[in-house]
């Protein structure tokens, strides 16, 4: 009984007299290391005196609506008053998050997390925001929010551009 281990297509021989070539193995490429993004630092306590009706009403636990009808979790107590937001500030913050990217990777991962990191700073860095809108463009991202207080609403917008933030 023969010993040979080898597969059935291994066993033939070519008509030039020696064993078939074979093809040349492939090793996959290694995929290169995702370029990390940058974390934003925690938003400063801030209890802004414009948002005391908001306070107690949430505290009530009478439910809020936002914009598209669903509930709304608002932050009140931390970062930027919704009056006050200081837009060079907000926009040094989501750039310092994508620092280390280029156009084309902010582009090729926005969906898998660059979108998300910038949404939750968003969040966190601004009082009652009743909606926003964080877009992919070609050159950076486009971000427009609108906020609530006791006294008003107020619309922001602005560009935010990998590879420009401190790192």
């Amino acid at each position: 009984m023969p010993t040979d281990d080898r597969a059935p297509g291994d066993n033939v021989i070519s008509l030039f007299g020696g064993p078939r070539p074979q093809p040349a193995r492939r090793v996959p490429e290694p995929r290169p290391a995702r370029t990390p993004l940058h974390a934003v630092v925690a938003a400063p306590l801030y209890e802004d005196p414009r948002q005391d009706v908001g306070r107690r009403t949430i505290s009530r636990g009478t439910a809020q609506q936002g914009r598209r009808g669903n509930g709304v979790a608002y932050n009140l107590t931390h970062g930027m008053g919704a009056a006050s937001v200081n837009l060079a500030r907000l926009q040094e913050l989501l750039e310092g998050i994508m620092s280390a990217l280029t156009v084309a990777e902010m582009g090729a991962r926005w969906e898998d997390d660059v979108r998300e990191s910038l949404q939750d700073a968003l969040l966190e860095w601004v009082q009652r925001v009743d909606a926003f809108e964080l877009e992919a463009h070609e050159s950076g991202a486009r971000v427009s929010f609108q906020t609530q207080d006791d006294f008003g609403y107020y619309q922001y917008a602005f560009d935010a551009f990998p590879g420009r933030g401190l790192e």
